[in-house]
């Protein structure tokens, strides 16, 4: 009840990997993601003794689950009753605002080390074009990253601003009306694009 009435676009939360879900663990422990080694290719080589392959080491992060939040208020006899009946209560909305929000806030703040990046500092993107998003793409792709599973979040500047792009308006060249109609950019240059107020 509370999440259909976020009034936010609090959209990190179903960005981030989740796979790892069900090895939920208790506050204080952790949850291991393991890491892929490198393989080297070789020459196969018919002999009568199998190949020994070299050793692998598997590295696992693990992921610490220091996070335990809540947003406490107080239900009356005649809330619970009005809740029962299907009626929407203003504080169920507001604690689920805030859990949220924590929620969007806390996976934001661990992005604190960044691999490498595109754009200039300090300056909102998408004022005049999608320089950025392509050039961002061409980043990616000389990183032989994974063609799927690319987002561009956005703050509300650069959501006005891309919005406001020809590229994405003009129905001839987007190929759709989702960006006048709705004001959503959807996919596009290879990326699902997503506005969220507190990034």
């Amino acid at each position: 009840m509370a999440l259909e009435s976020l009034r936010e676009n609090i959209v990190t939360a179903r960005l981030v990997n989740s796979s790892y879900s069900a090895d939920a663990a208790k506050k204080g422990q952790s949850v291991d993601v393991p890491v892929p080694t490198a393989i080297a290719a070789s020459d196969v080589v018919p002999s009568n003794i199998a190949p020994n392959p070299a050793d692998l080491t598997i590295v696992d992060v693990p992921i610490v689950l220091d996070k335990w939040k809540e947003a406490a208020f107080y239900l009356s006899d005649k809330d619970i009753h009005e809740i029962m009946d299907g009626a929407v209560n203003m504080q169920v909305t507001e604690a689920g605002k805030a859990i949220a929000n924590a929620i969007d806030q806390s996976i934001t703040a661990n992005y604190i080390k960044t691999y490498s990046f595109v754009g200039t500092a300090g300056t909102t993107p998408f004022a005049t074009n999608t320089v950025d998003a392509q050039n961002a793409r061409k980043l990616l792709n000389s990183f032989a990253c994974r063609l799927t599973d690319r987002r561009i979040v956005l703050d509300v500047d650069a959501d006005a601003n891309a919005t406001g792009l020809p590229a994405f308006q003009q129905t001839n060249r987007a190929g759709t009306d989702l960006t006048i109609t709705e004001g959503l950019i959807g996919r596009k240059l290879g990326f699902d694009w997503h506005m969220n107020q507190l990034m």
